[in-house]
């Protein structure tokens, strides 16, 4: 069964990944991007984070930890893949600045394309080593996440294309969205018996310890905070997903990577509801202090 629904989660992961960077692109009008790219800072920070501080910290896991060739590949196949579409999704659930967001995933995908190849190429297992698929690596990332969302863009110029197509291409990408989480944490948790504990707890302190990086790294401003800890926290896992079946022949290391996916997913998840509680709690604390200070007139 876990097997059957690794193979649905990998041809979702194909469709989603393309067709959430190209609603991405329709979804954006040029003045938001430019005004989502005045935020360079911000975008910077957010490089720093998932291209330096993130796969160090990645690196020092796998280390540490006792993994087999296969798990340890597959945890690393995530810890270095960044820019989840999906992070637009987290990012309404929390009302975070969503141009900024898409922007922000749109940056991580091209640092990412070329990343990725180098990292994975210098700390893989040496049995599974990338070699000649270096090159490949490069090519799907563009293939997938550049040329839709840059397809996107373009075509969203035109008011036809965009108010045609927005819409059901949105409710389309967001249901096969969910289906993927759903899928992937099914898959995930059904087979952590293969995976073991290990490579599951390592990959959760790596996420909880991303989420607290973007946050930190936001600066001050609470939408900015919400927009790097998403965006950190989330590792691009259906690119992990597919290279692992795509260059791979050992099934462990996609069942593995739907492993880490599940767990990430979830803490993920766990993290935008305390936070969206958090800002609720604030709301109702200071209304209860501006009815505080309002006047007594009963008498």
């Amino acid at each position: 069964m876990a097997l059957d629904l690794a193979e649905i989660v990998r041809y979702l992961s194909w469709f989603m990944l393309a067709g959430s960077m190209f609603v991405a692109g329709l979804y954006l009008k040029p003045r938001q991007l430019v005004a989502a790219f005045k935020e360079y800072k911000l975008i910077f920070r957010a490089i720093l984070a998932n291209a330096v501080i993130i796969p160090v910290l990645g690196l020092a896991l796998y280390l540490v930890t006792p993994m087999p060739p296969s798990e340890a590949t597959g945890f690393l196949l995530i810890v270095f893949s960044f820019g989840l579409p999906l992070a637009v999704n987290f990012a309404k659930s929390v009302r975070a600045n969503v141009p900024l967001v898409t922007v922000t995933v749109f940056a991580l995908a091209i640092v990412s394309s070329i990343t990725m190849p180098l990292l994975l190429e210098l700390a893989l297992p040496e049995s599974f080593s990338i070699g000649r698929s270096f090159l490949y690596v490069i090519l799907f990332i563009i293939l997938f996440q550049l040329i839709p969302l840059i397809l996107g863009l373009a075509l969203g110029e035109s008011q036809f294309v965009r108010k045609t197509l927005l819409r059901p291409l949105a409710l389309v990408t967001a249901v096969s969205g969910a289906v993927l989480i759903g899928l992937s944490v099914i898959v995930g948790f059904a087979a952590i018996s293969i995976v073991g504990i290990l490579p599951p707890v390592a990959m959760l302190i790596l996420t909880i310890s991303a989420l607290g990086i973007g946050w930190v790294l936001g600066g001050p401003v609470l939408i900015n905070r919400k927009v790097l800890a998403i965006n950190s926290g989330l590792r691009n896992f259906p690119v992990g997903i597919l290279l692992a079946t795509s260059i791979f022949s050992d099934n462990r290391i996609a069942v593995s990577d739907a492993v880490f996916a599940s767990i990430m997913i979830v803490t993920v998840l766990v993290f935008t509801r305390l936070i969206s509680r958090y800002k609720r709690e604030k709301v109702f604390e200071s209304s209860l202090k501006s009815a505080d200070k309002q006047p007594d007139i009963s008498h």
